[in-house]
């Protein structure tokens, strides 16, 4: 009985061990299909707050289903043969060759963050431009504080790009506020009015200058000194009749 006893803790310590070693283990290059809750944490990186993979997992699914982009998050504590943004262009390859989405992988042991790119068939056209999608991922890891514990940046990091680019999209699918399309009206009609006032102008003052009678020109006045009472000059005669003049 003894013997059969140690047996059984034997063989259940092995196959413990056993099932523990391949839970930790991964090789990516077998490319594995994308995670159906949107977050890979193979390792237990999220092993001390397993709420957090719910919290971000309602968060992604709730982009994807309002606006057709996928994030998917991978979380690893160290990766032994890759790096984090090596692995991210990878698994943006596999996951999403239709692009429309973004793969962020995260490296505990580094810290380090690789994001891959929205990457999309020349013959299709992009939900979202690649410039945008850097734009916004460049906000939000700014709104990201890199001193948080590592699950808590990770965490806050995947709501920050959810509402950057849960953000986008409403911006894009709102219709224009009335203000905003009155005052642009307003602005064009008014361009419209000067333009209309200043062809106006420019065709009076060109009928005004065929108008105009032939200008009439003034010989400038001279200073002359004046002569016998001749203001311009002359000469002068004298006669005389009858009879000298006295002296």
């Amino acid at each position: 009985m003894n013997r059969l006893r140690q047996g059984m803790i034997a063989c259940w310590l092995a196959a413990a061990f056993t099932g523990c070693g391949r839970a930790e283990t991964i090789t990516w290059s077998d490319s594995p299909e994308p995670p159906a809750d949107r977050v890979s944490d193979h390792n237990g990186f999220f092993r001390g707050d397993p709420g957090a993979i719910r919290r971000i997992t309602e968060k992604i699914r709730q982009l994807e289903t309002s606006h057709g982009f996928r994030i998917y998050i991978v979380a690893e504590p160290v990766l032994m043969s890759d790096t984090a943004q090596n692995l991210a262009a990878q698994l943006q390859h596999q996951w999403l060759p239709q692009g429309n989405g973004l793969v962020v992988v995260y490296e505990g042991d580094s810290r380090s963050l690789g994001l891959g790119r929205n990457i999309t068939s020349p013959s299709e056209a992009p939900i979202l431009p690649s410039h945008e999608s850097d734009a916004l991922v460049r906000n939000a890891m700014a709104a990201t504080d890199p001193a948080l514990p590592k699950e808590k940046f990770l965490e806050t990091l995947a709501d920050n790009l959810v509402r950057e680019f849960s953000g986008w999209f409403e911006r894009r699918d709102a219709p224009p506020k009335r203000a905003r399309s009155l005052r642009t009206a307003l602005i064009l009609v008014g361009m419209i009015a000067l333009l209309s006032l200043t062809a106006i102008a420019v065709g009076a003052l060109t009928r005004l200058k065929s108008m105009s009678p032939e200008p009439v020109l003034f010989f400038p006045k001279v200073e002359r000194p004046e002569r016998l009472g001749a203001p311009c000059g002359g000469h002068v005669v004298g006669r005389s009749f009858g009879k000298t003049p006295e002296e």
